[in-house]
């Protein structure tokens, strides 16, 4: 062998590396390909799914609007009023949204869905405004109405808009009496013009938001226009009511 063959595998001895040096090293490369991972998922496209935003069963009463996928317009609002001889709780729709709608023992009005009813372009959507429960006719009694009456977790049906694209989606309330009853829960499909089925919400395409509703800030009272459903404090027909309802044993 000649002396230049000698000479270049002396180059090429092992060099011994300082061992807190390679374990540094090691890191630097697990890093490097998380971070690859992670820009590869980032670039992949984003999949679809169900979004839902649990509510901790809140009065139906103190609801005022409900802002299904947080893009800060208001979907669906809910409203308490009182005449002379009654009082009502409505559900009311914003721009051009609408409600599966239809009639129940004569009454009219936001149907009460069961769970995995299929809410697309084939329900019958109504664009009216509707009466979840209410009294009427108060004298010495009241006669209680809406198709929501004694209904438990069942779903309104929702049309709505998302940046001029037609989605759908669901609210789920539980109505014991006459102007009693909460909201505990709703979703949205993040696909354009795809059905929803009422009430699911878990899977692998389902998203749970992770913001308590608990923390969201209480509404001003007097002020409506709140999103996500924040809670109205202090409206005033709900003591007027609760003062009849106990004076008439409803």
């Amino acid at each position: 062998m000649t002396d230049s063959g000698r000479n270049s595998r002396k180059s090429r001895a092992t060099v011994h590396i300082d061992v807190k040096l390679e374990n540094r090293l090691r890191g630097y490369i697990a890093a490097a390909g998380a971070a690859g991972v992670g820009l590869m998922a980032i670039a992949q496209p984003t999949e679809a799914k169900v979004v839902y935003t649990p509510l901790a069963n809140i009065p139906l009463q103190s609801l005022t609007t409900i802002d299904l996928n947080g893009d800060g317009i208001t979907d669906l609002s809910f409203h308490f009023s009182q005449t002379g001889y009654g009082a009502f709780q409505f559900v009311d729709l914003d721009g051009s949204n609408s409600l599966v709608f239809g009639t129940v023992n004569h009454q009219s009005g936001p149907l009460p869905l069961p769970w995995l009813t299929r809410i697309g372009p084939k329900s019958p959507f109504s664009k009216r405004d509707g009466i979840i429960t209410g009294v009427d006719g108060c004298h010495s009694t009241c006669g209680k109405l809406g198709v929501w009456l004694h209904q438990v977790d069942k779903y309104i049906g929702i049309k709505f808009s998302i940046s001029g694209q037609t989605h759908y989606g669901w609210m789920r309330l539980t109505v014991q009496g006459a102007l009693s009853g909460y909201a505990s829960g709703y979703a949205y499909e993040t696909v354009p013009n795809k059905p929803i089925l009422a009430g699911v919400t878990s899977g692998p395409d389902v998203a749970v938001n992770a913001a308590p509703p608990a923390l969201l800030p209480a509404a001003v009272p007097g002020q409506r226009h709140q999103s996500l459903g924040m809670l109205a404090r202090g409206v005033d027909g709900v003591a007027i009511w609760r003062r009849e309802e106990e004076a008439i044993g409803l």
